[in-house]
């Protein structure tokens, strides 16, 4: 039988799919410290998707390059480190937790190259990034980077620990026009002129993912 938490990461796997995004990439491990952080760079798309926006819900997939990061605990209890670079003084970085399991509570937090924090968030309206978040829980950052240079995204529970087991999220990354960005990786989806068609394991998923929307969650606090 599948758990509620197993469902919904169902759901928006066969969402990713169903896009046939060049920019949805898996969680590598280990990334769980600043020397290992997982690098973002090289994988940012121009590819539609519903699941991309700013703080105010509009959509930015085709404007602002994208990449979408498949996320979870790795049965360790994790916080997860990402790495990426800004090579523009003024660009904005959007970063948007979406699909979170219902016993995760995520946190996200910037920092610099050296480890400064430069912003957090835990909860935010679900308004923002476009699709993707069903509840507060699911935390959303927007910011002006002033100098350029490697920074951190740290993706942790609330308040700031190790995610709980058996947890997963998907992360969107979102950074200005300066980005490298991959060729197409097929029709967009929902365009007036085509509509991507999904593959059958995707459809198959899709449809575990709706059922398990019936599914409640409960926020825990320390």
């Amino acid at each position: 039988m599948y758990s509620p938490n197993r469902i919904v990461f169902a759901l928006a796997l066969a969402a990713a799919m169903a896009g046939a995004q060049a920019s949805v990439i898996s969680e590598t491990e280990p990334n769980n410290s600043r020397p290992t952080a997982q690098l973002l760079d090289g994988h940012f798309s121009l590819d539609y998707s519903a699941d991309i926006g700013d703080a105010g819900g509009a959509n930015t997939s085709t404007s602002i390059p994208h990449v979408t990061v498949l996320g979870n605990d790795s049965g360790s209890r994790s916080v997860d480190y990402y790495r990426f670079h800004v090579g523009t003084a003024g660009l904005t970085g959007i970063f948007d937790i979406d699909y979170s399991s219902s016993n995760l509570d995520t946190w996200l937090t910037l920092q610099d190259f050296s480890g400064n924090v430069l912003a957090i968030n835990d909860d935010y309206g679900t308004q923002a990034g476009a699709g993707g978040s069903s509840t507060v829980w699911d935390s959303f950052l927007q910011y002006v980077f002033t100098e350029t240079g490697d920074y951190y995204l740290v993706v942790s529970a609330y308040p700031d620990v190790n995610m709980p087991r058996n947890s997963y999220y998907t992360l969107q990354v979102s950074l200005g026009s300066t980005q490298p960005v991959l060729p197409a990786a097929g029709p967009v989806l929902g365009s007036a002129a085509t509509t991507a068609v999904p593959e059958p394991a995707a459809f198959s998923l899709l449809g575990l993912g709706l059922a398990g929307l019936i599914g409640t969650r409960r926020r825990r606090r320390a």
